[in-house]
């Protein structure tokens, strides 16, 4: 199965430097084909001559006759392809427009006309101005750079099992066709005639490979403007990723830094707690040391602690009534020695009956024998 080669800048620049001695070497053999066709109705004097002439133009026709037969196979390798390459079999591919304006070129010669002929569609269009574009260039010229084209395109083509066949079998119906004999110097008296076969009917199928050709051409060109863009996202993506990577960097160190910084000052403030807690601990051994050495908070203890068990007395109900009973016995007694007033007397003795009493009714006898005594 043919291969393509892959497709470069330089595809018809190779072609186009090739072809301008193959355009010169089929104008000449074009030039004598006619003088070589008329040679076989001369007599045996005209026959001599045809030999000096093909003797002088052998090594010319040699070169114009390899061409005719790279190029006819060329022809038939293009219209008789099937294979999975599409360059080689869509009409509408530049290289195979190129390929059928090189075609034109070597079969018709230069585009007669400067104006498109009218009712053409835009596929012949195209084809009709790639092959104006050639301009006059010669016939070999276009033949080159169409074996050059396809040399470029299928790199063993001229190998091919297939191309080989299909040739066996159109030259086999083209031996009618054929107008050009070439002699042989080597054949010194004998005019065996070498028949340089061509076919027109194969041309008609070139211009295919040059849409399969602008096809894969076009392939590559959007295979290389996903590759830049592959690349311009990949690029923009590794720019978006160290540009993250740098802001969480800068935020980590940030971080960091208010880590340092916030562990520091709790070591300072450790550290002045921590003499302040000395401070206190030392100024409170001292207070410590006051306290037991001195007489008046001694003396402030004992009192408090005789308030309280006073206060722990006083709250008993039993220790103040007989508390009460021993005032009001002192007052008692005190009255008894000093003389009071009548209506004083009598009011201290009835609230005395009714707070100390014991017994109900003891306390009206206590009261009138009081008072008796008081009158007497």
């Amino acid at each position: 199965m043919p291969t393509l080669a892959p497709p470069s800048s330089s595809l018809f620049s190779s072609v186009v430097s090739q072809a301008s001695g193959v355009q010169t070497v089929r104008e000449r053999l074009l030039s004598t084909a006619p003088s070589i066709g008329e040679v076989e109705d001369l007599d045996d004097t005209e026959t001599v001559d045809l030999h000096s002439l093909s003797s002088s133009t052998h090594s010319a026709c040699e070169s114009c006759a390899q061409l005719e037969t790279d190029f006819a196979g060329a022809v038939l390798f293009v219209e008789s392809y099937h294979g999975p390459h599409r360059v080689l079999t869509q009409e509408n591919s530049s290289p195979r427009k190129d390929l059928y304006a090189y075609y034109q070129q070597a079969t018709t010669g230069p585009c007669p006309t400067t104006t498109p002929p009218a009712g053409l569609s835009k596929l012949e269009l195209s084809k009709w101005e790639k092959w104006r574009n050639l301009g006059n260039m010669t016939r070999q010229e276009a033949m080159k750079r169409y074996t050059t084209a396809l040399d470029n395109l299928v790199d063993d083509w001229r190998r091919s099992a297939n191309l080989r066949n299909a040739m066996d079998t159109r030259s086999s119906s083209m031996g009618a066709s054929d107008a050009s004999i070439v002699r042989s110097p080597s054949d010194a008296g004998s005019a065996t005639p070498i028949r340089v076969q061509r076919s027109t009917s194969m041309f008609e199928r070139l211009p295919r490979i040059y849409d399969e050709l602008g096809e894969l051409q076009e392939r590559v060109e959007d295979e290389a403007k996903k590759r830049e863009e592959l690349e311009e996202h990949l690029l923009h993506f590794t720019r978006d990723n160290r540009s993250m990577f740098n802001e969480q960097l800068e935020q980590m160190e940030q971080i960091r830094n208010s880590l340092v910084s916030l562990v520091k000052n709790l070591e300072d403030d450790v550290v002045q707690h921590s003499t302040e807690l000395q401070r206190l601990t030392l100024r409170q051994q001292e207070v410590a040391a006051r306290a037991e050495n001195s007489m008046l908070l001694a003396v402030e203890a004992r009192v408090r602690q005789i308030f309280l068990v006073v206060r722990g007395w006083v709250q008993n109900r039993m220790f103040r009534a007989a508390l009460i009973v021993l005032v009001g016995v002192r007052v008692w007694h005190f009255l008894r020695r000093r003389r009071l007033p009548q209506f004083l007397a009598q009011f201290l003795i009835r609230w005395l009956a009714k707070v100390s009493s014991l017994d109900g009714g003891n306390a009206p006898q206590l009261a009138n024998s009081a008072a008796s005594r008081r009158y007497v």
